[in-house]
Parts: structure tokens; C-alpha cells; sequence
């Protein structure tokens, strides 16, 4: 007997009213193209290509765009895949009349825009329509556009005609996107089209001319199609929501004026029962224009009638809603604005808060802005009726747009809070139903629910996540909600192991206190300290050294049973050799093991992770062949000293890194480039040195300790670019080198290098002129050695990458130097999500690394030694946190296809000196406020849902907790645990 189950928890459930609608939002330039096709005229944005082709950011145009001209129909049928009520559109001025005036109406554009509105109503979508969404007629810019007072009369102009040609059928007009947004980039800081700069002053005269030429298209309706047509007419502003920096004076002041200078512009004309510009904009503007020697304001007034004729013009607010700002003035401003300019009459600065997710441009994810926004509209403009016009966030390309998914979540719940306060909201419009031109910004950001291969002549559009998670469906215009089933978890193993990954230097701090000697990274912070990135160093790093008690008080709130951390070996043995033992590094390692053991916490050591002693370095470090001599002593004393305890070692830390960084290119310490030489040379004495350890440990600690020792590995997954031969040939020598140079000496049944890299480089070396491979070989003896020294693999995995080989790569490599050598490109596919640095999210990645590692090496088994992504300071790492899942469950899937991973740890368990990065990025799944002399931690999201799945040991895609609340992660979940006792049920049953 089997029993479907489907857990719905009806206090997680937000619903939308039965009224309220759905929509998504698109405009003419940015995805129709055929921009001279079939009589339409230049646009201004038309020029703006064409005269400054290098201000878009990645040189392309809209002249092709998402091809919605010629595809019309596939974006209706996109729009009822969705299952959405509305599209909101805009139509294009110079389509509609080539020279800007009404003397000619284009047939053709006509014709286009029926053929769409009649394709939209045949399939039950309502068309919202936007008659101006900045694309002016190059004509009339050429006649001062926005700046001449005559627009108001031509922009009614072609409204009429609008209005007479599709008012029929269209009921619900928006006469003009954000005129905030087009007057200051149009006319302030001249980065949009028509890149006029005129701060001060063409600024606020766009700003009026159409606050006017709204005013008049209104009332074109209001007085002659209303009675007929029986539509509604708005006018679409985009706002953002201010946070006073503190609760000074002058912060609070900042946020007045932000709300005037951002909001009340071009909201108290049109929605506030006086009308005119907000007061306190109006005697700001007045007061710097007759300090700067002017006879009168640069913001020129209306008159009592223009006042009149503007107030309530509008049905209904269009709002635009991105980003929340948190706002400030202090006297950092003075001198920071150009005079004159709208910045330096409002005169205060604005930021957003590093712990807001950020997308791939200029959007944050601070979702109470939004409901705050929405609330002050409510109580300071009578509670108009809205549509939210816009919202959304962008991302790179790629289909997996788990942000954008989160980003909609956090905003229409916020939208559910405002509507439970009464505010008038009517409907929501995603932005954007597709990719598109992103003005300046090309087509480097993408809005789109779907994507559009912009490489494709035929424009293919693909739903992403955010559009096939149905966040905009039928089912979510109801439901919003946390609802879990069975069928949203993923189960590890009953005996998969859990645990927190740090290292010495990067972490410890105490650098010269205790006896300690100096590392080969002591040493670099010293001698070139621009070599990091914001010129920090290791010196005091999270102070571990001295907070090792909360350290492990973390890994015991993680509840996660492994630790693995790093001993440093200058610590240990100062001098680097073993004729003197520091008592005190000894005494802080037992100290550290011992508290670990005293909590169930299994500690999981690292002999060395590139903290050479100093001085051996000065002896020639990795690259003199006496380094293996004395790293078998070093791990010695380590065996002696702590072995008793210690029952998990591991030897040395990623030798491909540390060699290619540190011997190969020069730049992390020692800062050697032999590029081609003194790579392999590290590499070989690693391998010798790691084999040294272990057949020490075998052959005097094994049978009285009875502990184990592994290697640990950094390796990155390799697709080819394509089938062809010379690129599938490529990724076999991406493998060669990335994998096999470490894996085949120690888990083949042959050992020593793989034979593809030792003919490579031989080959390389004899076309050189040398006399012998730079890839030193090993002796038999070495090779029997180094073959089966290590009872485990530890796999330290980030991101993957696309390799291919073609003519590009020829003369782009040093001679000698290792990717000569092997002679590959490699970058990361664009559609994979960067998180920062070095990575780049592709879990189908890790997959097939673990299967390869399964199908072509003896490995006996695996543990995933450092796994994670960087992120900027904050505690909301919603990025990580997916980045965790997804892995986790390539894990998963590996383990059911016979991979022995045997246990994971996070990478890292807090932020921490990221080597040459310094502190600016932070993988920590702790965040440590490295301005605090007492390091405080705290727990970031991602160590919370990390928390739940070590405790629950499911995958559970739904969980989410807030970190800013940390009580509400340490209660059980409920609806997990349901799941899981009514699974157990039914096996019993």
C-alpha cells in the first residue's frame, strides 16, 4: 500500500486577492528591432548608436534586439505560457510617425501594433500600452527634443493618434516612462540618448515638459475618447525607497530631500492635493540658483493654471520599483557634485548596504524598501491605484536564474504585506518578459523571465527558471507560499559525514607572538604588499589563534562533526627544521584538538597549506629536492606530537594551485616565475614529500595510531568547446595536467605522470633546443613510492571550465611555460553564474568530475575537502546558499552511481585573508567583522541552511530561514520532519 502525500501548511500561505492581475512589461527600442524596416523613422536612440557606437557597453545596438517585429506571435505565446493576464507594452513614436508630427502616419507601424494588440485579445491577454518609452524621433531631437516647449504639443499630437487608432481596443494607456530616469541620464549626465549634459538645468526642463505633455495627452482623452473608448490613462514613475544612514539630523534631512528630489518631482503635480513641485524642492532650487549669481531659479516655475491643468492627471500610478538606497550628507559631499547640478541642489550621497544581494548590474534585493515605498504612497498621496509596472532583476546569460527566482519571492511578498495594509494595488508587471537592449548597457544584463539567444538569427527564446518556476502562473496569482513535499527533498546518506574547512595563515593571526617563525607569506605582506589586493595581511586575520573556543562553539552550533583545519609549520618548528620544537605552538594545537574531541568534533588535519617557513624558502623551498627530506621530519614531530588524537591527516594543500600561483606565475608567495620549470619542479617534490609522510607514518606511527592519511587536490571539470578532434583533444590535455599530474602518481595502477603530459612537455622541451624533458622524471623507486600513498582523496572543487584549442591561442603563451606546453584555452561558459573571483556555478560540473574520478582511478575514498563560493560582506548569502544546494546535490547524485564521498566540508566556515584577495571577498559561512579588535562572528544564512541539512540530512530546497532572525533557525521543522515520518510510514506500511 503506497499513500500520495502533499503537506501544505496553511500559516505559510499568502494569498493575492482574486482581482488582482498579472503581467509582464516589455518596450519598443529594446525588443522590437527592424529599426528601418517598412518606413519607420530614426529614433534618437538610433543616433546615439550609430554616433557613439562606444558608449554601449558591449558595442552592440537595437537594431535587431529580440526580433519582436517579425516575432510577435511567439511572444503572445510566451505571455500564455506564463498564464498572465497583461502585457504591458510600449510603441514606438518614429514607427508610428516617421518625422515626429502627425502630417504622416507610417501604414506599416499602424499595422504592426493591430497585428499585436489583435494577437494579445485573441488569447485573453489585456494589452497595457505605454505611449512613450523614451524613443524619440530623431527629428524632433534634432529640434531640441525634451527641452523645447513646443513637445508638449507634439508628444498630444501623436497621442491622438494613438488614441484614434487603438483606442478602441486598448483601455488601459501609460502616457510616459520614468521621467526621472530619462531626464537625469538623458539631460543630467548625459549617459542615455540624447547625451545632452545639462545638469541643473536641461535637467529640470524635461522634467517639466513632460509633466506637462502628460497633463495634455490626458486631457486629449479625458475630453475626447473617455466618453467613446471608456479607458483609463496613467502616468509610470520610477522610485526607489531611502534609509536614513543614521538617526542624525543631517541623515534625516537627506531623506526629506530624497523624497523630494526622487519622488515628489514628479509625484506631487499629478497626486498631491496642491499640485507644483514638492515646496521644499522648490525653495532648495531657488536658494543655490541666486547663490550661484543667477536672477532666477534654474527650476523654471509653473504657473497657477499649469498647476491646475497637471493635478490629477493620472487614473492610475505606473510605479517602477528596483533598488532601495541607504541615504546620507555629511561633509564628505563638499565639492563632490558639479555646480550646478540636481545632485548638488538635493545635496545628499546614497549607497546600498553590502549585505543586500546584488544582481549582475545595479539591482539589490532589500524587498522591505519595496513595502515601505508602497505604504508612503498609500499615506501620502490619498492611496492612488497602482500597478507595479516594473520589478525585477537582472542576471548574466544562462537559464538557471535562482536569484531572480529568490529577488520575485522576497518582492511579491513584501507586495502581499502591502496589500494586507490596504494599498491599492491592482496588479504586478515583471520586468521583463525577455531579454532585451539594455540601453547602455547592451545586452551584458538580462531582465528576462525568458532568454533570447541574441548569437541566434532567429532569436530563439528559452524559458528560465524564474518563468518555468511559475512565480508569475495562475497557480502563484493565489498562492505564495513555502508549501513542501516529499518530492522537493533530496537525502544523503545515513553515514555521509559533515564539516567546516579553515587554514593557518588565513585565519590564525599571531604571527609573530608565541615563539612563532616567520611563513613565506609573512614574508610577502611585507616585501610587496601591493601585491594584495586591499593591502591587508595575515597578521591578526579572525584572531583564532586566540578565539579557538568559539570556533568550535561555531562548528558545534553548525552541528557538523568534522573540523579540518591546518597546523603551521613556522609554528611548529620556527626554523622550519626539527632541531627546535616551539612548545608554545604545540601547546595552542593540543589546545585546539582537545576542545575539538571535548565536543564531538572529529579533527581532520592539514599538514601544510602553504605556510613554508621562511627560511627554508630562503633555501629554495618546493623547488630544492631537500624539501622532501624535510617535510618528512616536520610531519614527524606532527605524528609524534599530536597523532594520538589526530586520526584523519591530510599532507599537502592543492599542489596544482600552490605551484602554478606560487612557481609559475609569480603571484602568491614564494613569487617565482619559471614559468614552464619550476612548476613541474614543485609538483614533483610535492608528490615526493606527500609519499615521504606516508611511508613514514606507515612504516613507524600506523600500527599504534591507527589513523589515516590523505591527499588533497584542487581540481576544476573541463567541457570542450565542442566535438570537434583538436578540441576533445584539448580537454584530454586540460585532464592530463588539471587531474592526472596528481592523481596518476598516486591512485593508477601505473603511477608516475600521466604519459600524455610527460610526451607533451618532452615534445615541447626537444622543440625548444633542450637536451631533456623540463618535466624531470621520476625514478622507479619514486614511482613505487608515490603509488598508493594515500587512504583517501581529498577533493577540494570549485567551478569548472570550457576548453578549446584553435589558432587564437598561437603566440599567446610564454615560451617555455606550462599552458605552451599543453596548449589550451579555457573560460567559463557565460551562462553560469559568477559569484566572484575564480568562481563560476556549474554543479552538472562537479557531477562529472566524480564519475571520471570514479571510472579512472583506484581511489579507495573521497572526501569533499574545501567546496564553496565567495560573496561581498553581508549575511543574506542567498547565492551561496544555492550554490551549497546544488552541489550538494551533484554529491548526491554521484553517490547513487557508486562514488564513495564520504563526507563534505564547507569552504569555509569563516571569512578569512583570501591570499591575494585579502579580505575583499569572503567565503566564510560566518561572517567575521574584520574592524572589530574582538573578530565578532555571526552566522550568515548559509551556515543556517547548512545547520538544517546536516541536521536533517535532506536537501530541502524550500527551507529558508532569515539571518538578521536567528531564533527562528533554531526551531524544528515542522514540515521536514512530517515529510520524513510520513515516508518512514509508508516503507512500514
Amino acid at each position: 500500500m503506497t499513500v500520495g502525500i502533499k503537506l501544505t501548511t496553511s500559516a505559510n500561505v499568502k494569498t493575492f486577492p482574486r482581482e488582482f492581475e498579472f503581467g509582464a512589461a516589455t518596450s519598443s527600442y529594446q525588443i522590437e528591432g527592424a529599426w528601418n524596416v517598412d518606413g519607420k523613422g530614426w529614433s534618437m536612440w538610433d543616433q546615439l548608436v550609430r554616433t557613439d557606437p562606444e558608449f554601449i557597453f558591449d558595442n552592440t545596438t537595437g537594431d535587431i534586439a529580440a526580433n519582436s517585429y517579425y516575432l510577435y506571435k511567439r511572444d503572445v505565446e510566451m505571455l500564455k505560457e506564463l498564464g498572465v493576464d497583461n502585457y504591458r507594452f510600449s510603441i514606438s513614436w518614429p514607427r508610428i510617425l516617421p518625422n515626429g508630427r502627425p502630417d504622416y502616419v507610417n501604414p506599416y507601424g499602424i499595422a504592426y501594433y493591430n497585428a499585436l494588440i489583435d494577437e494579445l485579445l485573441a488569447n485573453g491577454i489585456t494589452p497595457f500600452v505605454t505611449i512613450y518609452h523614451w524613443e524619440l524621433p530623431q527629428t524632433l531631437n534634432e529640434q531640441g527634443g525634451w527641452l523645447n516647449e513646443d513637445i508638449v504639443d507634439w508628444f498630444s499630437d501623436y497621442a491622438r493618434v494613438l488614441y484614434e487608432n487603438f483606442g478602441d481596443r486598448v483601455k488601459h494607456w501609460m502616457t510616459i516612462n520614468e521621467p526621472y530616469v530619462h531626464c537625469y541620464f538623458g539631460y543630467g549626465v548625459a549617459q542615455h540618448a540624447p547625451r545632452i549634459y545639462s545638469p541643473g538645468v536641461g535637467y529640470y526642463e524635461c522634467g517639466r515638459n513632460i509633466l506637462l505633455a502628460n497633463a495634455k495627452a490626458y486631457r486629449l482623452y479625458d475630453t475626447e475618447f473617455r466618453s467613446s473608448q471608456g479607458g483609463e490613462v496613467g502616468f509610470v514613475v520610477s522610485m526607489e525607497w531611502p534609509i536614513p544612514e543614521s538617526n542624525s539630523q543631517d541623515d534625516l534631512e537627506a531623506v526629506q530631500d530624497f523624497f523630494a528630489f526622487n519622488i515628489g518631482q514628479y509625484m506631487d503635480p499629478i497626486f498631491s492635493e496642491n499640485g507644483n513641485y514638492p515646496q521644499r524642492m522648490i525653495d532648495r532650487i531657488q536658494e543655490k540658483s541666486l547663490n550661484q549669481g543667477l536672477n532666477a531659479s534654474r527650476l523654471r516655475p509653473f504657473t497657477e493654471e499649469e498647476v491646475e491643468f497637471m493635478r490629477g492627471t493620472a487614473d492610475f500610478l505606473g510605479l517602477n520599483h528596483y533598488i532601495s538606497k541607504i541615504v546620507y550628507r555629511n561633509e564628505s559631499l563638499i565639492g563632490k557634485y558639479h555646480v550646478p547640478s540636481s545632485q548638488d541642489d538635493a545635496y545628499y550621497g546614497e549607497y546600498t548596504d553590502p549585505s543586500w544581494p546584488v544582481d549582475t548590474g545595479f539591482v539589490s534585493d532589500y524587498a522591505p524598501g519595496f513595502y515601505n515605498l508602497l505604504v508612503h504612497i498609500k499615506n501620502t498621496y490619498n492611496n492612488p491605484k497602482i500597478y507595479i509596472t516594473e520589478n525585477g532583476c537582472s542576471t548574466s546569460t544562462g537559464r538557471n536564474d535562482y536569484h531572480r527566482v529568490q529577488y520575485y519571492r522576497n518582492y511579491l511578498n513584501a507586495l502581499l504585506d502591502a496589500l494586507a495594509e490596504g494599498v491599492n494595488v491592482k496588479g504586478y508587471f515583471a520586468w521583463s518578459l525577455m531579454d532585451n537592449f539594455e540601453w547602455s548597457f547592451g545586452y551584458t544584463l538580462r531582465f528576462g523571465l525568458y532568454e533570447i539567444d541574441m548569437d541566434d538569427p532567429e532569436r530563439t527564446r528559452y524559458p528560465k527558471k524564474s518563468a518555468l518556476y511559475q512565480v508569475l502562473s495562475e497557480e502563484m496569482h493565489r498562492l505564495l507560499g513555502l508549501t513542501r513535499c516529499a518530492g522537493n527533498l533530496k537525502t544523503f546518506p545515513p553515514d555521509f559525514e559533515f564539516g567546516a574547512a579553515t587554514s593557518s595563515y588565513q585565519i590564525e593571526g599571531a604571527w609573530n607572538v608565541d615563539g612563532k617563525g616567520w611563513s613565506m607569506w609573512d614574508h610577502l605582506v611585507r616585501t610587496t604588499p601591493q601585491r594584495i589586493e586591499d593591502m591587508t595581511n595575515g597578521d591578526t586575520a579572525a584572531k583564532s589563534y586566540y578565539l579557538y573556543k568559539r570556533d568550535v562553539e561555531m562548528l558545534k552550533e553548525l552541528g557538523v562533526k568534522n573540523y579540518r583545519f591546518s597546523i603551521s609549520w613556522p609554528r611548529i618548528l620556527p626554523y622550519g627544521r626539527p632541531d627546535y620544537v616551539n612548545p608554545y605552538g604545540v601547546a595552542y594545537y593540543n589546545a585546539l584538538i582537545d576542545e575539538l574531541l571535548a565536543n564531538d568534533i572529529t579533527p581532520f588535519v592539514t599538514m601544510y597549506h602553504w605556510e613554508l617557513p621562511q627560511n627554508l624558502n630562503e633555501q629554495g623551498g618546493w623547488l630544492n629536492d631537500e624539501v622532501v627530506n624535510w617535510f618528512g621530519d616536520y610531519s614527524r614531530v606532527l605524528f609524534q606530537n599530536f597523532g594520538d588524537r589526530v586520526k584523519h591527516w591530510m599532507t599537502i594543500n592543492e599542489a596544482h594551485v600552490h605551484c602554478f600561483l606560487g612557481y609559475e606565475v609569480a603571484l602568491h608567495a614564494p613569487q617565482i616565475s619559471l614559468p614552464g620549470v619550476a612548476y613541474y619542479e614543485c609538483s614533483r617534490n610535492i608528490l615526493l614529500a606527500h609519499a615521504r609522510a606516508y611511508r613514514i607514518y606507515e612504516a613507524e606511527f600506523k600500527s599504534s595510531q591507527g589513523g589515516e592519511i590523505g591527499f588533497v587536490t584542487s581540481m576544476e571539470w573541463g567541457e570542450a568547446e565542442s566535438n570537434s578532434t583538436t578540441n576533445r583533444q584539448a580537454l584530454e590535455d586540460f585532464l592530463s595536467l588539471n587531474v592526472g599530474q596528481h592523481m596518476n602518481p598516486i591512485f593508477s595502477d601505473s603511477g608516475n605522470f600521466p604519459q600524455r603530459l610527460i610526451d607533451l612537455v618532452n615534445s615541447a622541451s626537444i622543440k625548444q633546443g633542450l637536451n631533456e624533458s623540463r618535466l624531470r622524471p621520476f625514478s622507479e623507486e619514486q614511482i613505487q613510492s608515490i603509488r598508493g600513498s594515500a587512504d583517501f582523496l581529498g577533493l577540494n572543487h570549485y567551478s569548472s571550465r570550457i576548453v578549446y584549442r584553435n589558432e587564437s591561442l598561437n603566440g599567446t603563451f610564454p615560451v617555455p611555460s606550462i599552458h605552451d606546453d599543453i596548449f589550451f584555452g579555457e573560460y567559463p561558459h557565460p551562462s553560469w553564474f559568477h559569484h566572484g573571483g575564480y568562481v563560476y556555478e556549474y554543479p552538472r560540473g562537479f557531477y562529472d568530475l566524480l564519475i571520471y574520478l570514479k571510472e579512472n582511478y583506484n581511489i579507495p575514498k573521497i572526501y569533499i575537502t574545501e567546496n564553496g563560493c565567495p560573496s561581498v560582506r553581508g549575511l543574506n548569502d542567498t547565492d551561496r546558499v544555492r550554490y551549497y544546494r546544488e552541489y550538494l546535490s551533484a554529491a548526491i547524485d554521484a553517490i547513487d552511481q557508486g562514488v564513495n564521498v564520504r563526507g563534505h566540508f564547507a569552504w569555509s566556515l569563516m571569512d578569512n585573508f583570501e591570499w591575494t584577495s585579502g579580505y575583499t571577498i569572503r567565503f566564510g559561512i560566518y561572517d567575521v567583522d574584520m574592524d572589530d579588535p574582538e573578530r565578532k562572528r555571526t552566522p550568515k544564512k548559509s551556515a543556517l541552511v547548512y545547520k538544517e541539512m546536516a541536521r536533517s540530512r535532506v536537501i530541502d530546497y524550500d527551507y529558508d530561514v532569515d539571518p538578521y532572525a536567528p531564533s527562528s533557525a533554531s526551531g524544528i521543522n515542522v514540515s521536514i520532519f512530517i515529510t520524513l515520518l510520513l515516508a518512514t510510514l509508508r516503507v512500514l506500511v
